[in-house]
């Protein structure tokens, strides 16, 4: 904005603004934070060396390629980065399962929807950039890989970190109904199995939302994108 603003710079690319902001300013932050927060709450090896030096390095490679505008090679150090994540949390969640014998909460599901949807992003605007697919699913693959991915970690994160902040992480149990002019003592209770589908189907909602939006159906895609937040 600046260097534009002041005559610096005789153009000014939108695809460059947001490409610079989600890839890397974004990813600074959930960088820095799952690095911090996997090994904390699984209670295995805090990050390595070598792997900050790995983020850093794919984070400072996709800055210099955005504003040399090579798109391409920035988002194919973006996939790389992407598999660094992969490893980085598939080399610690087994290890908390095997030593407490317990899965991660449900909510963290969002984690590897958010890798979805950066990778299938990602990937999709790829091929309509080298012409495999038609240009139309630049619409598509472009919001999928920018805002699908951190919207999906910000939900996972969130719905973990938020309801236990506030101490009502163990959802209250929903009475039956009153029959017979009595009410029966039994609660009603969601498995982890149930709340694991629910969540899912969540995911796939969001996902769904940004095929809608690349065939212009933007008041469906955004509402269902909010009612997914909202719920």
């Amino acid at each position: 904005w600046l260097l534009y603003a002041f005559g610096l710079s005789k153009t000014y690319s939108g695809f460059f603004h947001s490409s610079i902001q989600m890839l890397v300013y974004i990813n600074c932050f959930v960088a820095g934070f799952l690095m911090t927060f996997i090994p904390r709450f699984t209670g295995t090896s805090y990050a390595r060396r070598s792997e900050v030096a790995s983020f850093l390095f794919l984070l400072m490679g996709m800055a210099i390629f955005l504003r040399l505008e090579n798109w391409i090679t920035a988002q194919v150090l973006y996939l790389v980065w992407q598999l660094l994540l992969i490893i980085f949390v598939a080399r610690r969640v087994p290890q908390r399962q095997k030593s407490e014998g317990v899965s991660p909460p449900v909510e963290l599901i969002w984690i590897p929807v958010a890798i979805m949807h950066a990778i299938i992003g990602t990937s999709v605007l790829l091929l309509s950039e080298i012409g495999f697919l038609p240009s139309r699913f630049i619409k598509i693959g472009k919001p999928m890989f920018e805002q699908g991915f951190i919207t999906a970690v910000v939900f996972g994160i969130g719905a973990f970190l938020i309801a236990r902040m506030m101490g009502t992480n163990k959802k209250p149990a929903i009475p039956n109904s009153c029959c017979g002019g009595g009410c029966a003592d039994k609660k009603i209770s969601f498995s982890a199995g149930q709340e694991l589908k629910f969540q899912l189907v969540l995911a796939l909602g969001l996902f769904l939302s940004f095929w809608l939006e690349g065939l212009n159906q933007l008041q469906v895609s955004y509402g269902l994108r909010a009612l997914i937040a909202t719920i």
